[in-house]
């Protein structure tokens, strides 16, 4: 099973991940760019406190096609990020977008009937999401197919 955490900085993880950052001073594993990612086929990747530093295009078109390229099928994609307004996504001046969990969705088959747009092509299946005041985390899975739309709000109402 190959996990990797893109944007490691000075974080670690231990349990199998390789941790890949492009700043050597971190010393990661693997130096490389989550806009490239040195590998395919990955299992789970971890993207903790790094979307923010992509403008919201730069993530629509260089950030997820290069996760949807890189993920195997069924792979999933854990992002965390500070919650849009909450100290930390505003403190920094390199934070190039913000975040709330709904957000994800536009990167689901949740908006197609709304949304016909090239851009948004790549279709994950958002599997859990969780916020706080902090931050927002999310799990999403690449499909081998369009899937109807699993998120928490249409599992609420459905």
């Amino acid at each position: 099973m190959l996990k990797v955490n893109i944007g490691s900085g000075l974080v670690r993880l231990r349990d199998g991940y390789i941790n890949v950052d492009r700043d050597i001073f971190a010393s990661p594993d693997v130096l490389g760019d989550a806009l490239q990612l040195p590998f395919a086929n990955i299992d789970r990747l971890l993207m903790s406190h790094l979307i923010e530093h992509f403008s919201d295009n730069q993530v629509i078109t260089k950030l997820i096609p290069e996760v949807w390229r890189a993920l195997a099928i069924n792979g999933e994609w854990e992002c965390i990020a500070p919650i849009a307004n909450s100290f930390g996504a505003v403190q920094d001046p390199d934070h190039r977008s913000q975040w709330v969990p709904q957000k994800f969705l536009y990167f689901t088959s949740h908006f197609d009937d709304i949304l016909n747009r090239p851009d948004y092509e790549q279709r994950f299946q958002l599997t859990y999401w969780e916020y706080n005041t902090a931050e927002v985390k999310v799990k999403l899975r690449k499909t081998a197919e369009k899937e109807p739309c699993k998120c928490p709000l249409c599992l609420q109402f459905s």
